[in-house]
Parts: C-alpha cells; sequence; structure tokens
C-alpha cells in the first residue's frame, strides 16, 4: 500500500508518502514515511506495531494531521480491496 499527498507553499511542492510494508517477519507490523520536497532525498522515519490496530491508528492520525497541514492526495495504490488499511482511511483524505 502507497499513499502519496502534496501541498505546494512558496513555489516549492512537498510531498509525504507512506508505504506500507505488511506485516513483519518475526511479527508486528510496520510502515515507512517519507517527505520533503523531493521523495529521493526526503527525510524518513519507519512505525512500528505489535497490531494492526495500533497500526491503523497511527496511519489515519499521521494523515488527518497532513490533511490539517494542506496536504492533499496525489497517489494512492493498494493490492488489497475493501479490507486493507487504505479504503477505511483514504475516503476521508480524498475529500
Amino acid at each position: 500500500m502507497t499513499v502519496t499527498l502534496y501541498k505546494e507553499s512558496s513555489n516549492i511542492t512537498y510531498y509525504y508518502s507512506i508505504h506500507d510494508q505488511q506485516q513483519m517477519l518475526l511479527g508486528g507490523y510496520e510502515f515507512t514515511a517519507v517527505w520533503g520536497p523531493n521523495l529521493t532525498k526526503g527525510r524518513k522515519k519507519q512505525y512500528h506495531f505489535h497490531t494492526r490496530r495500533e497500526m491503523t491508528e497511527k496511519f489515519r492520525t499521521l494523515l488527518n494531521k497532513r490533511r490539517d497541514d494542506g496536504y492533499r492526495l496525489l497517489y494512492t495504490f493498494s493490492r488489497e480491496s475493501k479490507n486493507d488499511i487504505l479504503s477505511t482511511v483514504i475516503s476521508d483524505i480524498a475529500r
């Protein structure tokens, strides 16, 4: 799953992208957030969780904060259908 948001400020486009890494090999869940004007050189942070519920709550919190900061949805991709983390959160962000 990937979600990429963007906002423009002072003629610079800023991006915020979250990549869901699915379940970790030794248990738990994680996703990676990358942000900045260039995602290949941007800042990066990995988040680790014991449960899928914790991951979903953090995912929702991060996206809501970015929406409140003026970010808008640029791109989204998910292999799963309505049962995935993306479908429950993105509909709020896309508005």
